[in-house]
């Protein structure tokens, strides 16, 4: 089994990503592709594999995280590749977990549980986890249900392929951004006849820490990419984003959690000229609960903000 793992601008964690791996026995090479960075990654990690060279570090130009992925894969030289992301940290028995559900290789994808701790976070950013973790399970419980599900709403991070089948699908597909690439490739891979299981024993811990600013660029970036997938996959998902999806797909159209009345309104919101105040509106609201260390109020916040970024990013793009 081959680990890949692209990193970017992660020197001080990397530690605490590589470890846990190297300590599992059913590790043939861990593949750090490292993307770029000039923060003393790649020193780090050459001088860690001096004391185990199942340790291979590509000092990668800067290209983003699918090329980097990508070079990764085709550097690793194992039957069968996980590919984790370098914020999660693998629990005992995940290499091994992975390994035994390709004993007969063909073309399946594994996907694993990796569940972030909103709790050990401040205020301000445990609020913005919290979301992120509730639409996470939401997610992995539909993955349990629908085996097709896997590959329609994929949520990538923690996963595994032959790695003849990774590289026939190819994990570089349309440039789509913060969620919606593993949901691109999983779209792709459904059409490549790829099977997927979910297997929630395979757990690693996800170390999803967000900001506000880098919370509102996320949403408006995905907003954007659900449009190109729309888009590059028609024949699929559709044209339209879907409020009322094909089995097995995703409800992806903004505002889901909003009574319908509401939704059209905030469509409008996401315009000029009432998007700046809106914003401002929601911003003081999140700020309030911070300050009061209320999480009902900084969730509300932050899910009402991520929403409004998410629907901002559609028109942006429509």
């Amino acid at each position: 089994m081959s680990v890949v793992a692209p990193s970017y601008r992660r020197r001080d964690a990397l530690p605490l990503f590589v470890e846990p791996l190297l300590a599992q026995p059913e590790l043939h090479e861990l593949v750090v592709a490292v993307d770029g960075s000039n923060d003393g990654s790649v020193e780090w990690l050459e001088r860690r594999r001096e004391t185990d060279d199942r340790l291979v570090v590509l000092d990668l130009p800067n290209r983003g995280a699918g090329a980097t992925r990508q070079a990764g894969i085709e550097a690793a030289s194992g039957e069968v590749v996980l590919l984790i992301d370098d914020d999660v940290i693998a629990s005992p028995g995940l290499v091994a977990g992975h390994g035994a559900h390709h004993e007969a290789l063909g073309p399946k994808l594994v996907l694993g549980y990796m569940p972030n701790d909103w709790t050990k976070l401040p205020p301000g950013r445990r609020g913005i986890a919290y979301t992120y973790r509730r639409a996470y399970e939401q997610h992995c419980a539909r993955f349990a249900r629908d085996p097709k599900f896997v590959l329609y709403g994929f949520w990538g991070g923690n996963f595994s392929m032959p790695r003849s089948e990774l590289l026939r699908v190819g994990i570089e597909g349309l440039d789509v951004k913060r969620g919606q690439d593993d949901r691109e490739f999983g779209i792709r891979s459904a059409k490549a006849g790829i099977r997927a299981v979910f297997d929630p024993s395979l757990r690693g811990i996800h170390l999803y820490d967000r900001g506000l600013e880098a919370w509102r660029q996320d949403c408006r970036i995905q907003g954007r990419s659900r449009r190109l997938l729309h888009d590059a996959h028609a024949d699929m998902v559709g044209a339209k984003l879907a409020e009322n999806p094909s089995p097995s797909h995703v409800p992806d159209a903004v505002g889901m959690g909003l009574p319908g009345p509401l939704r059209p309104i905030w469509r409008l919101l996401a315009r000029d000229p009432l998007f700046a105040p809106a914003s401002r509106a929601l911003t003081t609201m999140f700020d309030a609960g911070v300050r009061m260390e209320h999480l009902g109020l900084e969730v509300q916040a932050a899910r009402a903000i991520g929403s409004i970024e998410t629907m901002r990013g559609v028109l942006e793009h429509a």
